[in-house]
Formats: structure tokens, sequence, C-alpha cells
């Protein structure tokens, strides 16, 4: 066990180095790779038991021993449903390279080093480490926007790294503050609880000739920093305009994994290192929430383009999550732990259908500038394709029976609790959104026959790297209960540090 998790961090790694070495099987090394580390991750998952598996798959060896840095991997009950979204996407996407034109090789090598970056982003238990991983994401997907973007993807990819550099400098430098605020100076997260984690509370950093809890300077920066390279409210113009131009491996990435780890990695810091600041703003991370949901909820209802209505669900899916995790809540905060692979299936799905149009039509707008739909009828030419959207859709509005559903009422629930006014803003937002996805399979779906004549159905390719993610999405909805049992002692620990 010791083993396991460096090994499926570094096999993706490694593989993407020898694909790029060796043209002749460089589609089979990725793929069995891709696939390789993710069964690991799952069988990690499955495997996983609250109380005797507490240290089982930690690994940790120095790296910068002067510094106090180590290799420090680990997994609990909350890093489990973002490690399951990353094993169930990832390989979905490497596979799904093959329906691409050209460059394939180079996409799934891009993919493989950003699936090595996310697990070690998950599964690290060092603050350096974390930094590290979470930095080096930025990469893959900007070569992945400026090499098979849109037209515009020069413009858009710089803007992505602005940001995104920008909101991994201002995590480096939060987590320097930790590291200073404690003595001996580490950045291991076992190590800044207890004693240390009493000590760095009645620490103090002067800026400016004023004094401040260096705790709350640290948290202030790591919030400045997710709400940046997430890309949600009131940072999000820069996020519509990348959804734009990016290709769709790019839109399944940051939608779907980007945005929900960022939020985990925000409910982790929070409960571990910041108890009591999270629980200080804890109204206003909701408030944060309820913004996003409604901002995301009134874009979907005007929108003419796929690419848009996918930009307004992941809002509205930050918006969700942000309500789970500001309730400080058991309840909120499970129902945010199982939305984040829930929502993130979703929005996965979503994603590659909106990719699938695009390869077939060569647009994702479906209204012209006269408010005419420009494509429609499509059950009619792409019966399974039609019906796996339609799947994705009910998982989308929250229907009972798919994971949508578990995540919400559960965030709703807890939500409820602490500031009734977020249920009704939720609930607001979701009826926007179920007219906006209605509307839209009504126009495109059961609409006359427009501009898809040539439409052709789902490849057997497309239905095998589509159906795993409908069969999570499914299963989750139906029997929730065993995952949502694995994270609950976690969430338990974690809560008792935010109350007195």
């Amino acid at each position: 066990m010791k083993y396991v998790l460096p090994i499926l961090v570094g096999v993706p790694f490694i593989a993407a180095i020898l694909q790029a070495l060796f043209a002749r099987g460089s589609r089979a090394i990725s793929v069995v790779a891709s696939v390789g580390s993710s069964v690991l991750a799952l069988l990690c998952v499955l495997n996983y038991r609250p109380v005797a598996s507490a240290g089982a798959f930690d690994f940790s060896v120095p790296w910068i021993e002067y510094f106090n840095i180590s290799f420090n991997l680990g997994i609990d009950g909350l890093s489990l449903f973002p490690m399951l979204l990353v094993a169930w996407v990832m390989p979905t996407l490497v596979l799904a390279c093959g329906i691409e034109e050209s460059g394939i090789r180079g996409r799934q090598g891009l993919l493989l080093l950003l699936q090595s970056a996310l697990f070690g982003t998950v599964c690290s238990k060092d603050l350096f480490v974390m930094f590290f991983f979470w930095a080096f994401a930025m990469a893959p997907i900007y070569f992945l926007v400026v090499v098979w973007g849109e037209k515009d993807r020069v413009a858009v990819a710089f803007r992505y790294l602005v940001y995104s550099a920008l909101g991994s400098v201002f995590m480096l430098v939060a987590f320097l503050v930790v590291y200073l605020g404690v003595e001996p100076h580490s950045f291991i997260l076992g190590e800044l609880t207890g004693a240390r984690a009493v000590e760095f509370a009645k620490h103090t950093t002067q800026i400016f000739q004023s004094s401040f809890p260096t705790s709350s300077v640290a948290f202030g920066l790591l919030v400045i920093s997710f709400i940046l390279r997430m890309g949600i409210w009131p940072a999000h113009q820069w996020a519509f305009r990348f959804f734009g131009q990016a290709p769709s491996s790019v839109l399944v990435s940051h939608s779907a994994l980007i945005m929900p780890i960022s939020i985990y990695l925000f409910a982790r810091l929070g409960l571990e290192l910041f108890p009591a600041e999270l629980v200080m703003i804890s109204k206003g991370v909701m408030i944060l929430g309820a913004a996003n949901l409604l901002v995301g909820a009134f874009y979907s209802v005007g929108q003419r383009d796929l690419r848009g209505v996918l930009s307004s669900l992941m809002l509205m899916q930050a918006g969700t999550l942000l309500l789970g995790v500001g309730s400080t809540d058991l309840a909120g905060l499970m129902g945010a732990s199982i939305h984040i692979f829930g929502g993130g299936a979703g929005l996965a799905g979503f994603a590659f259908l909106v990719g699938l149009v695009v390869s077939r039509v060569q647009s994702s707008g479906f209204v012209d500038d006269e408010n005419k739909v420009t494509l429609g009828g499509l059950i009619q030419q792409a019966p399974v394709f039609s019906a796996v959207s339609a799947l994705i859709f009910c998982s989308l509005v929250g229907l009972p029976g798919f994971s949508g559903f578990v995540g919400n009422s559960m965030v709703w629930m807890g939500g409820a609790k602490v500031w009734p006014v977020g249920l009704a803003v939720a609930i607001l937002s979701g009826l926007l959104m179920l007219v906006a996805l209605v509307s839209l399979f009504r126009d495109i779906y059961l609409g006359s026959a427009k501009n898809s004549a040539t439409f052709k159905d789902l490849s057997p390719l497309e239905k095998g790297f589509l159906l795993p993610l409908l069969a999570a999405i499914l299963f989750m909805g139906l029997y929730p209960s065993p995952f949502l049992e694995q994270i609950r002692p976690t969430l338990q620990t974690f809560l008792s540090l935010t109350r007195p």
C-alpha cells in the first residue's frame, strides 16, 4: 500500500515522456498508463476504510531537507471524491483523443501530464508539493489551448496563463506565510495541527505598520488564489472567453476537474489549517456561492452557444459547492463532497457533448443573430447521442436517481440550517437552469431538422468514453451510501476543529 500513491502519480508522467520519445505504440502507451493509474486510484478508493486505513496509503520521503520539504502523499475521506473524479474522467479524455484528426500524440501526452499533476495535487500532504503539482497543472492546459484552440487561441491562452499564474503566486505566498508562522518551520500538513496550530493562531503579521493575525492573512490570500484560478464570479469573464476558444479536452478539464478540485483544496485547507477563519467568513462564502448560482442561471437563459451554456453551468456548480462548504455543516459538506464527483461527471459529460457537436457541424452556436435556431432535429439523425444527452441533462438539473440530485439535496439541507436565503437562491437558480436546458433540448433535439442531415450518431469509440460517465452518474445517484459513509468520519474530525 505504501507505494501505490507515488506509482499512480508517477506512471502518467513517465508515460508522457516515453510516448514523446517513441512514436511507435504511443497511443497504446498513453491509454494503458492513464487507465492503469486510474485503476490504482479506484482500488485505493474502494479499499479505503475510515479507521483501519488511517495512514495505510501514506508515503513520505525527504525532498528538500533544509527547508523541511518532503514528498508526502496520502489520502483520507475528504480526498476520495476528487481522486475518484480524476480517475474516472482522465482516461475518457485520453481515449477521446482518438477521434481527433490531428495531434493525437501531443494531446495525449499533455493530458497524461495533467493527470499526474491532478493526482499529485489531490494526494499531497505537504503544502509545497501541493503547490508544485497545482501550478504545474497550468502548463498542459495552456499548450492544449494555444496549439489546438480556435482562431483567438493565443490571446485567450495568454489570459488564462496570467490569471492562473496570479492565482498560483497568491497560493505560494499564503503557504510561505504559514511556513514562516510556525516554529520550527514546516510545510507538512500533519505538523501544522495540534500545538503548532495554537501557536500559529496567535502569530501576527505586520502590514503597513498594522498588525493582523497571520492565519487571516494566509487564508485571505488563498481565497483570492482560488477565485482567480477557477474563473468564477467576480473573476469569471476570462473563463467565458476562454471556453469560447478552448478545444473540447480543455472544456472538460477546466469545468469538470480544475474547478471542483479548486473548491476541494479550499475546503480542505480551510477546515484543516484555518477553521476559525472559515467559520468567520462562512456566510460570505455562502453569499459568493449564491452569487455564482444567480449569475450562472441568468447567463444560461440567454445563451446562444453551447460553450456559453457550459460556462454558465460551471458557475452554477461552483455556486452549489461553495454553499455546501460555507455551511460548515456535516450534511452540507458531505453534499459538497459528493457533488465534486457527481457535478463534475455531469459537467464532463456536457463538455464532451459540446466537443462532439463542434466536431460534426464546426460550430457550437445554435441560435443566430436573428434569434433563429440553426441546429435542430438531432433526435431523428442521432438517437443514441440524443438519449445520452438527455441523461446528462437530467443529472445537471438534479433529478432524483442521478448523482446531481444527491449532492444538491444534501447541500440544500445543510445550507438551509445556516442561511435559508441561500436555499431560496439555489431553488430559483435551479428553476432558471431547468428552463434553459429544457429549451435547449427542445430546440436542438426535438425541433425541426436544421443543419443536421449529416449529423452522425455516436461511434463505438465515442460510446466507449461516454458510457462510463453515465454509469458513474447513475450509480452515484442510486446508491451513494457506501461513499458517504467513507467520508463522514473525516469530515466530523475536521468540523470538530471549527467548534469552540
